[in-house]
């Protein structure tokens, strides 16, 4: 049937029909290899985030605003203590619950980090993990992956990771958006994700905090969203699958 239709609505001849079957499968295949390596599915829903502090003055900016949706500048998570002390920006921890664990096995995953607050309020120094914990907490038990590349949306601007750790150096501008890829490759299913923004100054000088930002070191996460990406092989399966359609459509040609 469906070589019939070719035939009649674009008065193909046979030969002409089968090229363009094979080009409509091949369009197909390098699509979905492109789709495999670049892109990914819809965020990884979330029950909650949560955090060892969330800034209220100036502002409001607490850990749930992280996975609202929304990217504009003054919505998301910070760290300012506002106390009148000389450092108020220390070392915090957030918790990203997962609604549905990922299952165990090796889980390729796209953590992104929008960073829109201006002033340079942007991670400086920064920890992803997962957690495998039955009802995750801040306390839980943490799982490093493997970080496969961690880019910055900032010419000049340079993520190293080493182990879970990444460090942010290079050019300093208002805004920036911070993607990770990572491998999780862990026995049990994954149930959270944690981001620890580590103050690697001891909390010793006004500037020496988790974040970039010149005069305080705090910083401004806008949005946190992690997708997954398809195993090569099921990509593999996949095109398998559109191979076994393009010869049963060339079978029926034949008949």
């Amino acid at each position: 049937m469906f070589m019939k239709n070719l035939s009649t609505t674009y008065d193909l001849a046979p030969k002409e029909i089968h090229m363009t079957t094979r080009k409509i499968f091949a369009s197909l295949a390098v699509t979905l290899l492109s789709l495999g390596s670049t892109a990914h599915a819809a965020n990884l829903p979330f029950n909650s985030a949560i955090a060892t502090f969330g800034q209220t003055s100036p502002g409001t900016f607490l850990a749930p605003q992280m996975i609202d949706g929304i990217t504009s500048a003054d919505n998301g998570w910070a760290i300012f203590r506002n106390t009148g002390a000389v450092d108020d920006t220390f070392s915090e921890r957030a918790l990203f619950t997962l609604a549905t664990p990922l299952l165990a096995g090796p889980q390729i995953l796209v953590f992104t980090i929008v960073q829109n607050h201006r002033q340079s309020h942007v991670l400086e120094t920064f920890r992803l993990t997962g957690t495998t914990a039955g009802a995750p907490s801040l306390n839980s038990v943490q799982d490093d992956p493997v970080i496969n590349s961690a880019l910055s949306t900032v010419a000049g601007t340079v993520l190293t990771a080493n182990g879970a750790l990444i460090t942010v150096t290079g050019t300093l501008q208002d805004i920036d958006t911070y993607t990770i890829t990572a491998t999780f490759n862990l026995a049990t299913p994954l149930t959270g994700f944690f981001l620890d923004a580590i103050d690697t100054n001891g909390d010793l000088t006004a500037s020496g905090g988790p974040g970039r930002q010149p005069i305080n070191g705090n910083f401004v996460i806008n949005e946190f969203s992690v997708t997954a990406v398809p195993e090569p092989g099921t990509w593999v399966l996949m095109l398998g699958g559109l191979a076994v359609v393009a010869a049963g459509a060339r079978r029926r040609r034949v008949i």
